[in-house]
């Protein structure tokens, strides 16, 4: 909320929207090494990506989109098929 509010887009204000979003991670019982994974990587990421005329605000919330995208489905497993004759339990969560 902070984040969208701020007139400019420092590294407090980095600090702030990924403190915001990784209390809201832990307090949905992620891994706390996952949500450190995911700050470190839009750190790093922000810092490669910086300077490429991008608006900021806009390259930080993609970063963070793919960061989260790529911890829900990594690319070591195969995405869940379905099995015929077997229960098949998938449970849907929304926020």
């Amino acid at each position: 909320r902070q984040f969208n509010s701020a007139t400019v887009v420092d590294e407090e204000a980095v600090e702030a929207c990924l403190k915001q979003i990784a209390t809201a991670l832990l307090q949905a019982d992620v891994n706390v090494k996952i949500v450190a994974t995911l700050r470190s990587n839009v750190k790093k990421r922000l810092e490669l990506e910086d300077g490429s005329g991008i608006n900021r605000r806009k390259l930080i919330q993609r970063l963070v989109f793919e960061e989260l995208t790529g911890a829900l489905s990594p690319e070591s497993r195969k995405p869940f098929k379905p099995k015929k004759g077997y229960p098949n339990i998938v449970m849907f969560v929304g926020l």
